[in-house]
């Protein structure tokens, strides 16, 4: 794999669409931050907002003038395309996703560094989330809290020990230079991630799949903390199963990686037998559920309203994209022949 030459630093991503409402507190935990002798800055990312967000960024920032500091449009709408802008225009050669709701504790920056610079096989590195609630905590958070990119990532910080680690995209940093070797060759990525209002999502797993295709470590360390607001409006259950749809939604899509991951030198027959062995067993679970709530009592719990969720919407993606998924496992396979 050929190398990028790159700036050392950190260039600290804030992608957001309409986040004038969410960003103040987020723009002044990154401008505080207590780092030493590292060159760093920040830019936002405005995915097609309509808000007025780029000049209230520049508003805010007006009281941090020693932060180098930036905004650029992307008018195409999706997580995906915002992220991929902001690595494009970055400068340095260690990114971080801040989402336009996450509050920075003060030492971010200097920790992330540390050990990005300590261990060079990281790839990818993720931080843990401690949820801000704007109101009552649900009675059901805690279970389920991951979805809401908080909470643990591991039992222990350090390497995610299996072939398919993934870290919530919520304040992770990545290494710029294996991911450009993708995108600087035309690769393009399977999932848009998070539009608008939409609740699809999955593209922070696609990237730390590529890390690791790409022959990087996934981390997670407990010493890298933020605050990530919960919102009242997403406290509700039913926001909640959306969310876990669109989760469940991306999982065909999300396939073609996990076969790779687990065998490199996985052939495309091989390939449609891994997937036709998925769909039976994805769509067996789905026929089970379904013929287990026919003699169910109406009053449901909630894990079983959740597992009905999921299981619907991973049949049917796995009935849907099952040319897209094969088409994209040929490119993954392009990409690793040139490579190796």
């Amino acid at each position: 794999m050929s190398v990028i030459m790159m700036e050392k630093g950190i260039s600290v991503i804030v992608c957001t669409y309409n986040g004038v409402d969410r960003l103040k507190p987020t723009l002044e935990s990154i401008a505080t931050q207590h780092i030493d002798n590292v060159a760093w800055e920040l830019i936002v990312v405005d995915n097609a907002s309509t808000d007025n967000t780029t000049a209230f960024c520049h508003e805010v920032m007006q009281a941090a003038p020693a932060v180098q500091f930036r905004t650029i449009q992307e008018s195409a709408p999706g997580l995906n395309n915002a992220r991929l802008c902001g690595l494009l225009a970055a400068q340095y050669d260690i990114i971080l996703f801040c989402d336009d709701d996450n509050h920075l504790h003060e030492n971010y920056l200097q920790e992330g560094n540390n050990l990005m610079r300590t261990h060079e096989n990281i790839g990818a590195l993720g931080g843990h989330g401690i949820p801000l609630f704007e109101g009552e905590k649900p009675d059901w958070f805690d279970k389920y809290a991951h979805s809401f990119a908080v909470g643990p990532q591991a039992a222990n910080s350090g390497k995610i020990d299996q072939p398919d680690a993934e870290v919530y995209g919520a304040g992770s940093f990545y290494r710029r230079q294996p991911m450009l070797s993708f995108f600087s060759k035309g690769f393009s990525t399977i999932m848009s991630d998070r539009k608008g209002n939409s609740l699809a999502s999955g593209g922070d797993v696609e990237w730390c799949y590529l890390i690791q295709l790409a022959g990087y470590d996934i981390w997670y360390s407990s010493a890298l903390q933020f605050y990530h607001q919960m919102p009242s409006s997403r406290m509700h259950w039913d926001y909640y199963l959306r969310l876990k749809a669109g989760i469940a939604s991306g999982s065909a899509r999300l396939f073609p990686y996990k076969v790779l991951l687990h065998n490199w030198d996985c052939t495309l027959l091989q390939y449609r037998y891994h997937w036709i062995k998925q769909k039976v067993k994805v769509e067996m679970q789905w026929q089970k559920n379904k013929a287990a709530k026919l003699i169910r009592s109406s009053n449901e719990s909630k894990s079983v309203t959740l597992a009905a969720t999921i299981l619907s919407n991973r049949a049917t993606a796995f009935r849907r994209d099952k040319i897209l998924a094969a088409k994209h496992f040929a490119n993954l396979r392009k990409w690793l022949a040139a490579i190796n």
